[in-house]
Parts: structure tokens; C-alpha cells; sequence
């Protein structure tokens, strides 16, 4: 097993540099979640202190300085608390990256000088930290699960299609560590493709990544997710350590909407690499999704879900079902097809289910534009999508 370097990024190609660093001041971390988090974490909130304190002497004066123009409700905030939240959920390696490519106008030379100067520092304080969090989890001695290391399915079809991110899902109740199989009757989803640089790998990429209940019962808090590669922690990939996410519906909840891929550096990964993730809480909430098994689940909004959904019913004229129909006929159907997509026809629409869902929770990149859709109305396409697309 070798020794990765791993480090987050939100972009390697041209499209995700545009799409995240084009939009000066605009780019961030939501302080408010992070702070729940850790509020109600108390081991986290241990483990966190020292690397806040690392942070606040190393990159916090050169990010604050150097980075205030357009990111100064993220990383470049002279609030040290905004500051730490926003760099967490990036990690110093999408840093390092974009101060070595003179985005801002600064020579890359000084910029990669003045980071090499107090890099040492932060990176084995992140080390303790990743550490720190592996023991304690995240509620002073924790209750954790360890998913089991996978392959990523048909990771080579990513390196020449960019669109085609493949999806890696576990059970829950059986596919975790031994000893603790049957405790959550839950399932666990996220979208890989290898990371690359025009044609070279330089590494792994994640987004999206969701639960959902296996069937309508208790409501389980998740607080904190952390990367496992070859059976070894990720300690620079911190994007979904801030998830604390309730689950309380059969249908896929988002844990991170909004946030950046996370990016994981190893130009020698490869089909043949297993990656697994460890939640650092996961406990009952205490309350119940309502419904029964088999009869639809009670979302967000308290209106009850079908258990099986159909494009005819998404394409209806029936209000309560009609999610594409109302929202996406008017840019995708007819002599509208912006794209080149049909959401109308059902082979387009079918063929394009994944992504569909994925840029329908994609707080950052919605489908539609105008803003993400009521919890229900995603519900619904979920539905759709799980049970296999049917027309």
C-alpha cells in the first residue's frame, strides 16, 4: 500500500476553473452550517482547535492579504472563523494550485515561495487533525461507520468522457466494516471520474454525495465524512468533513449540495485503487419520516412520495407529479432545446437520468437556472431515477 498525497481541489479542467474562480466574492462556505457542525460536536470542535490556531500564523495572513478582492466572504476573509470554514471545505492543495497559476495577477514564483515557507507547519498539524478526528470522531469518542473499500465501476470510460461520471453506491446495513452490519438500513451514493490535466491523470474526483433510507423509519443525523484510500485516510481532503445533514426520506438527500468536487492528488491512480469513506457521527435524530414501508415516505415538506415514479407522470398534465413539464419544458421541448436535450422525449431524458438529478441539487449550477426546485419536486425525480428510469 503505497503512501498518497491526497488534496482537495474543485477543478482540474478549464470549465470547473472558469466555474469556480470566475465569480469573484461570490465564492464560499456556508459559515452558518459549519458552525451547527461544530457546535454540536464536541470532539470535532477538540480536533479543529489546533488546526485553527495553525491556520490563523500560516495561511490565514497570506489568504486574507492576497485573496480579499474577490473572495472576501470565503477563504480571503480577514474574519478568521469565515476564513478557516471556507479554506476547510477547499483544502491547501486548491490553494497551492491557483496561487502557482497567477490567477489573481501575482507572480507565481512569489506566490509558491511564500506558501513553501509555512507549508511544513500546516500540513502536520493537518495530519494531527486528520488524525485527531479518525480517533475521536465527531462527538467526543464518536459513533462512526466505515464503509467497505471499493473500485470505482468503469473508471477508465472518464478519461475521454467528462460527462460520464460513474456512480458508487453502498448498503449500509451490509457493506460496512464487521461488527456493524444491520445497525442503519440505509444506502450511500457518490459520483467519481479520474481527475485529469488535458490527458494526464492527476488523480480522483467526487461530488455529490447523498444517502437516503432504505425504507420510511427513524430520522439518522450524519455529521462529517472523510475519504479512505487503499486504507488510508485522505487527511488534506476535508470537503465533507463539515456534512451535518439529517436523513428522513427514501429518497436521495444531498449531504454537501452547493460544495466544491472533491479532488483527491495521485497521478498514479487507477481503476485498481478502493476508496471508502468513514462518517464520523451517524446516530438516530429521533423523530420519523412517517408513511410505511412500501407506501411512500413523508420528505421535507410533509407531503407523502410515491414509492414508483414514471416519465409519462413527469411529463404529464398532472400538477402534483409534473416536475419536468412545468420546469424544464420551456428551455428543453419543442422548438426550445437549448443544448441540445429533449427532455421531452423519453430515450434523451432517460439516457440522461444521473445527470439530470445531479444538476436538479446542484445548488451552485441548478437546473433550472432560476434556483433549486422544492424538496418534494426532487424527491420525485429521485424516485425516477432509482427505480431504474421507467417510462
Amino acid at each position: 500500500m503505497k503512501s498518497l498525497l491526497i488534496k482537495i481541489t474543485a477543478v482540474v479542467s478549464v470549465f470547473g476553473l472558469l466555474t469556480m474562480f470566475n465569480n469573484c466574492g461570490r465564492i464560499g462556505f456556508d459559515a452558518d452550517r459549519w458552525a451547527s457542525w461544530d457546535a454540536s460536536s464536541a470532539g470535532a470542535a477538540v480536533c479543529e482547535a489546533e488546526l485553527k490556531s495553525t491556520y490563523a500564523t500560516t495561511y490565514f495572513p497570506y489568504l486574507s492579504a492576497s485573496c480579499w478582492n474577490c473572495h472576501s466572504n470565503g477563504h480571503g476573509s480577514t474574519d478568521l472563523n469565515t476564513s478557516f470554514a471556507s479554506f476547510l471545505s477547499k483544502g491547501s492543495n486548491l490553494i497551492d494550485t491557483r496561487a502557482a497559476d497567477s490567477h489573481n495577477g501575482l507572480p507565481a514564483a512569489d506566490q509558491n515561495a511564500r506558501i513553501a515557507a509555512f507549508k511544513p507547519t500546516f500540513t502536520a498539524a493537518q495530519d494531527r487533525y486528520a488524525t485527531c478526528l479518525s480517533t475521536a470522531g465527531s462527538g467526543g469518542g464518536g459513533n462512526k461507520l466505515r464503509l467497505n473499500p471499493k473500485v470505482i465501476p468503469n473508471l477508465e470510460a472518464t478519461r475521454t468522457n467528462r460527462n460520464n461520471w460513474q456512480a458508487v453506491t453502498w448498503d449500509m446495513e451490509q457493506e460496512v466494516t464487521s461488527g456493524d452490519q444491520g445497525r442503519f438500513a440505509m444506502n450511500y451514493r457518490i459520483e467519481a471520474r479520474y481527475a485529469m490535466n488535458g490527458t494526464v491523470v492527476t488523480g480522483v474526483e467526487f461530488r455529490n454525495p447523498s444517502m437516503r433510507l432504505k425504507v420510511a423509519g427513524p430520522a439518522i443525523r450524519v455529521s462529517g465524512v472523510n475519504l479512505y484510500i487503499d486504507g488510508a485516510m485522505a487527511s488534506d481532503v476535508t470537503t465533507y468533513s463539515g456534512v451535518n445533514v439529517v436523513i428522513s426520506a427514501i429518497t436521495e438527500t444531498m449531504l454537501a449540495p452547493g460544495s466544491g468536487v472533491a479532488f483527491a492528488y495521485d497521478p498514479a491512480f487507477s481503476a485498481s485503487n478502493q476508496i471508502a469513506f468513514e462518517i464520523s457521527n451517524i446516530q438516530a435524530e429521533g423523530a420519523t419520516t412517517g408513511g410505511s414501508t412500501g407506501g411512500g415516505a413523508t420528505g421535507t415538506t410533509g407531503s407523502t412520495i410515491p414509492t414508483t415514479v414514471s416519465f409519462t407522470q413527469l411529463t404529464s398534465t398532472d400538477n402534483t407529479l409534473n416536475v419536468f413539464r412545468a420546469s424544464c419544458y420551456s428551455c428543453h421541448s419543442g422548438g426550445t432545446i437549448l443544448g441540445g436535450f429533449d427532455i421531452s422525449n423519453f430515450a434523451a431524458a432517460s439516457g440522461q437520468a444521473s445527470a439530470i438529478r445531479s444538476r436538479m441539487n446542484n445548488s451552485a449550477n441548478p437546473m433550472p437556472p432560476a434556483g433549486i426546485l422544492p424538496a418534494r419536486q426532487r424527491d420525485l425525480v429521485d424516485v425516477w431515477v432509482n427505480t431504474g428510469a421507467p417510462q
